[in-house]
Parts: structure tokens; sequence; C-alpha cells
């Protein structure tokens, strides 16, 4: 299974998955792709999302559209 977190709404500090749960998910064979930025509002890097084992794509990658 495949779940893509994308950037809230302008505005918004809030992320729909800290990278804590990443590594949580994919004990349970996750995968998860994580829109590049989508945790700087709530001061999670990319970097620390790559590290819990996410991948980083543009949002159009995410949606398919790319």
């Amino acid at each position: 299974m495949k779940i893509g977190i994308l950037k809230e709404i302008a505005g918004d500090r809030r992320v729909a998955l800290l990278p804590e749960n990443v590594k949580k998910l994919q004990m349970m064979k996750v995968s998860l792709l994580v829109e590049q930025g989508a945790g700087e509002n709530a001061f999670f890097s990319d970097q620390e999302y790559i590290e819990a084992g996410a991948e980083i794509k543009s949002g159009g990658q995410i949606r398919g559209e790319a």
C-alpha cells in the first residue's frame, strides 16, 4: 500500500503525518510519498522524512499528474 502526504493549504501549520510515524507505517508494509516541503510549516524537514524512510516527491507526482 502507498500513502501520499500533501502540503496543507496556505497558512496552515499542520502536517498530516510526522516523520516518527513514517517508521511505524513502514513496519506495516506501507510506502510513503511526502510532498516536498510538506512538513516545513510544522518544523519538519524533508531530510527528516527521508531518514524515516519516506520518498520526497512533487505534489504532481503524488497525485499522478507528472
